[in-house]
């Protein structure tokens, strides 16, 4: 048992940086190969109102939180991103935790914030994965019809739509 453990071990630091072939791509979601079963009919066809009990607020920051709760919040997150709104609650963009963690003044974050924009709950199943894609987060941020901010929707929680477990 001890050698199959070491050679698991071995294969998994090893497997990161090995590819099976030239353009191997580092998530389905880049992958030409899996461009079918992601971009299907279905995707299209859902929108993100039939699934607005997964919109939560987790993983939002406003700029008016000091930046310790900020931090904390960043901590709590599973993610590597976090939504950011303004004094009045507006959708401002995406920073990413890694940068927020070295922040030392709560005065450096605006430059810091990646300007993104938002999902409705119009937007299909196709549109967030295209968000995610262009963006590289695990967040979508979601608004209403009257571009008020209802939160986000994890990358995970599309992924458990797609392919639910049977």
């Amino acid at each position: 048992l001890p050698p199959l453990m070491l050679c698991s071990i071995i294969v998994i630091l090893f497997s990161k940086k090995i590819k099976l072939y030239k353009d191997q791509t580092t998530t389905r979601f880049d992958s030409p190969a899996h461009i079918w079963d992601i971009h299907s009919e279905n995707t299209g066809n859902l929108n993100l109102s039939r699934f607005k009990n997964q919109i939560q607020k987790s993983s939002v920051i406003s700029l008016d939180m000091p930046l310790s709760k900020m931090k904390v919040i960043a901590l709590e997150s599973n993610g590597k991103d976090l939504a950011v709104l303004d004094h009045n609650g507006i959708f401002l963009g995406l920073i990413s935790i890694a940068k927020l963690m070295q922040l030392k003044n709560q005065k450096q974050i605006p430059i810091h914030i990646v300007k993104a924009e938002s999902l409705q709950l119009t937007s299909s199943l196709t549109d967030s994965i295209t968000f995610f894609r262009k963006y590289n987060t695990d967040i979508a941020p979601v608004l209403d019809e009257k571009e008020l901010f209802l939160g986000c929707i994890e990358q995970k929680e599309i992924l458990k739509i797609l392919f639910p477990k049977n």
